[in-house]
Parts: C-alpha cells; structure tokens; sequence
C-alpha cells in the first residue's frame, strides 16, 4: 500500500522508471517529489495505478527538506 513517505517508481508515462518519494496521498491520486525536476512547489500528481512502492522511508520529514 503505498502512503506517505514511501519511494516509488514510476511504471507508466514519460516517467518511466523515476524514483519519486510520495508527499501525499488523496483519492487514486499520490503527489511525488524526486528533488530535481519536481521540488515540493512543483509536485507529480500520479495515479496510484501507475506508480510502485518500494520501500518506507523512516524518520523522514519534508518540513526540513529546502526548496532549490
């Protein structure tokens, strides 16, 4: 099941085997980052069916994570 802080791949789109960490989750949608091209001002929304968990990321918190 794949929630918040997890990484994920991208198993469709142009994004084809992209590592995102999921922000959030909302409906069948999830809101990714990879911390280049899609900072947290500028999220992927995915849908849930196109993406695949990978593992949980502990202990980490995006309050700290800087825009560059």
């Amino acid at each position: 099941m794949i929630k918040e802080n997890c990484v994920v791949i991208s198993t469709k789109g142009k994004d084809i085997n992209q590592l995102y960490i999921c922000v959030k989750v909302e409906n069948n949608f999830a809101y990714l980052t990879n911390g280049k091209s899609r900072n947290l001002s500028n999220l992927k929304k995915k849908n849930l069916k196109h993406i695949k968990f990978i593992c949980k990321c502990e202990n980490f918190d995006f309050k700290s994570v800087q825009n560059c």
